[in-house]
Formats: structure tokens, C-alpha cells, sequence
């Protein structure tokens, strides 16, 4: 929440603030974490982006009455966030995990990582005041307008995607007549050291990496993980 923070690989500076793909790379001593001998490198890459989903977990469970354990669960978009969402939750104890999508691969993905039903959006409607937590990972206008109409009365809804900047077209007549919390997720506070537990105790999260390739390749790891349909979570290895 710091005004102007940087953040490794962000565009949200100007000049942006580069990414951490080197063979070396000078950081301050409090963002440095001692990785467990017996966790795999692969696996421990997703610290970051499982620490982002479990902020999001915490968001909600702020809120009195709203833990994850024994609700109803949507996951709107099944990207790499998507999916380490979906695993959270189940880890975490959702009585029912519903993920969705447009594409037929990701939502594949997701069965693999523990969602219990899915819905490829562009085929069938997604069913409204259904479920008790709503995850928007997509950053779509409407899947969040989806997201409003699938959470039930009093649920909550929580903002994980980034949405384009600017104007957007989000019917909110849902957000007011069943008192929907909307709730917004920015990145990760101290969810960094709980995500490389959960990894270390939940090797199986490695399902979420669907390739990984030497540096050398790098611009074809870049091409391969814009296409979602045959790519989770894509690696490079220095």
C-alpha cells in the first residue's frame, strides 16, 4: 500500500521498474527468503504468485463470518492466479470450488489443482446467487458484472484481476439490491512465507507449471505464455 512502491517487473512506473530474470540481482535484505533444502526450485517460483492468492484468502476472511472453510466458491478466471487461488482454497477447506473461463485448456487445469465443477463462460451461463465468495482473476468488465450476479445475497466478492485503467462497463445493480462486499486485492503483504510452506507442504501445486524453458528461449517461453490454452504458469531456468 505504499505510495509509489516499486515492484520487481512492474509497469506501473515510469521508467518501469525491471524484472528479476538475471544470473545476479541486488535486493534489500528484508526481501530475501531461505528456501527449504527439500523444496524444488520449480516449485518454489510459485511463492509469488501463491502469495498473492492467499492475500486475497485473507481479504475475505477479514471480514466476520466469511472464512474460506465449508463455502461455496467461484474462481472467475483460471490463469496462473486463478488456478493457485482454486489450490488455496481447497487446501484451506471450501466446501465446493466452481472455476471458470473461456478457455477450455485452463479450465482443464483446473480440475488438476482441485476445483470440483467448471464453466467455460463462452458455452453456458454461470449460475446467479450461487455461490458465498467470489474470486475475480480475470480483470474482464464482465466477469466482474458475472461476479456480482453469481455471489449470493450478503456474499463477498473479491477483485484479484487488474482491470484495464480507465472507464468500464460493470452493471453494479447487484453490488447494491444484495449487499455484495466488493472487496480490492493488490498484490501480497507477509502472505510471501505461508505460500512457501504451503509449497512445501503441497508438492502437487507443481501442476499449476506447464512449461519451463532454458533461458536461451526466453522469447519463446514469452510467446508460448500468452496463449492460455496450452499454458499455466510458464518458466525460465537460469
Amino acid at each position: 500500500m505504499w505510495p509509489q512502491g516499486s515492484y520487481l517487473g512492474s509497469a506501473a512506473t515510469n521508467p518501469h521498474t525491471q524484472g528479476a530474470m538475471s544470473e545476479y540481482l541486488v535486493v534489500e535484505d528484508y526481501m530475501v527468503r531461505e528456501i527449504p533444502e527439500d523444496l524444488d526450485l520449480e516449485i518454489a517460483a510459485l511463492a509469488e504468485p501463491l502469495g498473492v492468492a492467499i492475500h486475497a484468502i485473507n481479504i475475505c476472511e477479514s471480514i466476520p463470518g466469511k472464512e474460506i472453510k465449508n463455502k461455496k466458491v467461484l474462481i472467475s478466471g483460471s490463469g496462473p492466479i486463478g488456478l493457485l487461488v482454486a489450490a488455496a482454497c481447497k487446501i484451506y477447506g471450501a466446501k465446493e470450488i466452481t472455476c471458470s473461463d473461456v478457455v477450455d485448456g485452463a479450465l482443464q487445469r483446473a480440475l488438476e489443482v482441485g476445483a470440483n465443477k467448471i464453466i467455460n463462460v463462452s458455452k453456458e451461463n454461470i449460475p446467479q446467487e450461487n455461490f458465498d465468495l467470489v474470486f475475480e482473476c480475470a480483470g474482464v468488465a464482465r466477469a466482474v458484472s458475472a461476479a456480482l450476479e453469481s455471489v449470493k445475497r450478503n456474499g463477498v466478492v473479491i477483485q484479484v484481476g487488474m482491470l484495464a485503467a480507465g472507464e468500464q462497463n460493470i452493471r453494479l445493480s447487484s453490488l447494491v439490491s444484495k449487499e455484495v462486499k466488493y472487496l480490492g486485492v493488490f498484490r501480497f503483504n507477509n502472505e510471501i512465507d505461508e505460500a512457501i510452506k504451503m509449497l512445501k507442504n503441497n508438492p502437487g501445486l507443481k501442476k499449476v507449471i506447464t512449461q519451463v524453458f532454458p533461458i536461451s528461449e526466453a522469447v519463446a517461453a514469452f510467446e508460448i505464455a500468452k496463449n492460455s490454452e496450452i499454458s499455466g504458469k510458464v518458466l525460465v531456468k537460469l
